[in-house]
């Protein structure tokens, strides 16, 4: 991607290079900030799921165990 990026900003100049360049700034910030939101809500569900394992006192068939 990094080598397409710079054969495309070779070929364009003046306002079209600019606005090319904005567009991958804009697109990286747009992807890192996806990509922190994914990993924030990952980590929250695994941290959930660890303490469901844990700490919780709830059986999930409990009603099957008093037969």
């Amino acid at each position: 991607m990094n080598e397409l990026e710079e054969k495309l900003t070779e070929r364009l100049s003046g306002e079209d290079k600019a606005l090319f360049l904005d567009f991958c700034n804009a697109y990286g910030e747009l992807m890192g900030e996806s990509g922190l939101d994914a990993f924030i809500v990952d980590f929250r569900l695994g941290a959930k799921m660890i303490f469901d394992t844990f700490c919780s006192d709830d059986a999930p068939f409990e009603s099957y165990l008093k037969d």
